[in-house]
């Protein structure tokens, strides 16, 4: 079973799962296929910090290829404390899932306080931690058992109870607060983007409308059209004119004269030509007028890519 975690899983490490086949050992790997057992039991046990710490020591033991405790905690401590997590609990991390029966056991534990306090005191000017240093510098026969009672006993963040009261907590703080910024700046940055795109498909859909209602909206064909209906019109004009004087010259006198008479025969006659003709000769002219002026004005088709 798969164990859900609260941070990133460590570069280097396959998986993390539950186990009860590892019997009181709180966590081992597999260094060929780089997964971590985790004690169910021990777990529990822990806080989120501790348990990033030995999850990170695990993966020291993948990434180093080494099965030595040491050398992992080294690893462990490093990436646990660039992570900004209390220092404090990474020394809590091992006193909670060691006995601390043996030589080793305490030496690792001791490292690991002063590796802590070295960090505490050195990024959070923290003189509390210098006071341990310094106690542990003055007695190397016994370092651990003045913090004994400490790192044995209640673990939880209370400041009474913190012997590291740096500025860990306001950086954590800090970082979570930059991460959320930055999450809510990317958010505002696609926001924009999608609501650039619609602004931008509307636009297309516009013009696709304008163009399937008769042409784009630039007035160019428009303008061609109403071309067009002046010269039809100038025609129409012509044509008025024109047989306004053949009415004029009929009502003249009866012989007539050459603009508006009748022939031998009696057939109106208009500009010396019988009136039938003159009106097929001038309907032939005012189409042939108008088919010019509508290739001379009609739209050009837009080429499509």
């Amino acid at each position: 079973m798969l164990v859900k975690l609260n941070f990133a899983i460590p570069k280097g490490v396959a998986k993390v799962v539950f186990s009860d086949e590892i019997g009181e050992t709180p966590a081992n790997c597999n260094l060929r296929t780089r997964i971590i057992k985790v004690n169910p039991l021990y777990w529990k046990k822990l806080n989120n910090d501790q348990r990033f710490y030995v999850i990170a020591h695990e993966a020291g033991h993948i990434n180093l290829q080494t099965h030595s405790e040491f050398e992992a905690d080294q690893y462990a401590s490093e990436l646990y404390l660039e992570s900004g997590r209390s220092p404090k609990q990474s020394v809590f991390a091992i006193s909670k899932v060691l006995p601390l029966e043996n030589y080793d056991q305490r030496k690792r534990l001791e490292l690991q306080l002063e590796r802590a306090a070295e960090y505490d005191y050195g990024i959070n000017n923290n003189n509390n931690a210098l006071k341990i240093l310094k106690i542990m510098n003055e007695n190397l026969d016994n370092e651990l058992d003045e913090y004994e009672y400490s790192f044995l006993g209640d673990d939880d963040d209370d400041d009474d109870d913190d012997n590291f009261k740096g500025k860990g907590k306001a950086r954590r703080e800090a970082k979570r607060a930059a991460k959320a910024t930055k999450k809510a700046d990317k958010n505002t940055r696609k926001n924009t983007k999608a609501n650039s795109k619609a602004a931008a498909r509307d636009k297309r859909s516009e013009a696709k409308l304008i163009k399937s209602q008769g042409g784009d909206d630039s007035g160019s064909g428009n303008d061609i059209f109403g071309k067009a209906m002046e010269g039809l019109k100038q025609v129409g004009d012509t044509v008025g004119q024109i047989r306004g004087k053949s009415v004029e010259g009929e009502e003249g006198s009866e012989g007539g004269s050459q603009d508006g008479s009748r022939n031998a025969e009696g057939d109106k006659l208009i500009m010396g030509i019988k009136a039938g003709t003159f009106y097929v000769i001038a309907g032939v002219v005012a189409v042939v007028v108008c088919v010019g002026l509508w290739l001379a004005f009609k739209p050009k088709k837009k080429q499509t890519a």
